[in-house]
């Protein structure tokens, strides 16, 4: 037999009926039921009062509350939420202080409460670590969002600034072809000038796995600008964090405030990414905006430049079909005629496969801190899968 559930109101009313009757002395009964004199004396004021009905806890809320926000305010608070449904109490607060109004983020937090403003997928953990450059253009983010709840193929392509998190290229393509992501770049590397390093993972245009070291024409041109190309881990977002975090509020927003039936078009991208960049307070930053930490690079946009390489290195240039691997293979690593160095200078030791992360400079793969040169010849084929790894 399970045990009985007694509420907290049946229990008071049978102390009541009890101190009622008399008895046993109002001490002892206040001792069975394990409460003082006063809270007995309490419930039994409040049943000569209310009767059963006094038995259930009233409000604590107190009667009087002099320094509660005014309606005025409160109304100021949910016009600027309906206006960013996808912002937060602490974001509002800075716009609050912009125009005047001083108020704690725990207070806007509260009045959002109060009017069934905070969405259950408002909360989310804490990073629990994260890098950051310590300059703008040090390093550029690139990434396709997904296209996921959009209605289209492909998301837009999104280039984030690591330092400041200025979005630099939001924009909705025609295709994810490597030709049109790069009409989209020289473009942008025109306007904001060029970054000594970008980050992207091993998606398209910009990696091949059946292209020896990944290489794709884009990556190609990339290095011939003397940009310096990271790769995150495969299935690891966690390393493109910043630019997931950016595709994560663009979500939000889009389901918040953006079209319904229809994709997004590249009027309202644009609005978007204006409004992140110049009026988004942005926490990471000390609720400063991304624009109040960019500046345009120093490094101007020119045609890209042949490799330098090493001294008594052996450069060849593959004319026709290598027998051990593919035409595709070859086309890729040569994109647009580019010449390529051979394995490495005479005399010199192989340098143990990085596992951890890629990186190229200009026509060079990197493992670990060394950089060699790689051959790409119909003599060194066999040598190609140990060193691209």
């Amino acid at each position: 037999m399970a045990w009985r559930k007694v509420e907290v109101e049946a229990q008071r009313l049978r102390f009541v009926e009890a101190a009622r009757v008399g008895e046993q002395s109002f001490s002892c009964l206040c001792e069975e039921y394990g409460i003082s004199r006063p809270t007995g004396y309490l419930w039994l004021k409040r049943y000569r009062e209310h009767g059963a009905a006094g038995m259930y806890e009233a409000s604590r809320r107190p009667l009087l509350s002099p320094r509660q926000s005014t309606a005025e305010l409160e109304e100021q608070i949910v016009s600027l939420r309906r206006q960013h449904p996808d912002w937060g109490a602490r974001k509002l607060r800075v716009l609050l202080g912009r125009s005047g109004v001083t108020v704690p983020s725990s207070t806007v937090h509260r009045v959002l409460r109060r009017h069934g403003l905070i969405h259950r997928l408002d909360s989310h953990p804490q990073a629990t670590g994260s890098f950051c450059r310590e300059a703008p253009n040090q390093l550029w983010q690139m990434d396709f969002k997904s296209p996921k709840g959009w209605n289209a193929h492909l998301g837009p392509l999104s280039v984030l600034d690591d330092h400041s998190r200025y979005a630099l290229v939001l924009e909705q393509l025609s295709s994810g072809e490597g030709l049109v992501v790069q009409q989209r770049l020289d473009k942008a590397f025109s306007d904001c000038g060029l970054p000594e390093a970008m980050l992207m993972d091993h998606g398209q245009p910009w990696w091949n796995a059946q292209s020896p070291g990944g290489w794709t024409q884009l990556s190609v041109w990339l290095m011939r600008l003397g940009i310096r190309l990271y790769f995150s881990g495969v299935r690891h977002p966690q390393t493109q964090g910043k630019v997931e975090r950016f595709h994560g509020a663009l979500e939000r927003a889009r389901r918040r405030r953006g079209p319904v039936d229809t994709a997004p078009g590249q009027s309202w991208l644009d609005r978007f990414r204006e409004e992140y960049n110049h009026v988004r307070p942005h926490e990471a930053l000390d609720m400063d905006t991304p624009a109040d930490h960019w500046h345009r690079s120093q490094r101007e946009h020119t045609e890209p430049r042949d490799p330098v390489y090493a001294p008594r290195t052996t450069r060849s240039r593959v004319r026709t079909r290598c027998p051990s691997a593919p035409a595709q293979q070859q086309r890729s690593a040569l994109a647009g005629g580019t010449q390529l160095a051979s394995s490495r200078s005479p005399g010199s030791s192989a340098c143990p496969p990085c596992s951890h992360r890629a990186e190229a400079m200009p026509l060079t793969r990197h493992s670990h801190l060394r950089c060699e040169p790689i051959a790409l010849s119909a003599t060194v084929a066999s040598f190609i899968g140990w060193v691209m790894r």
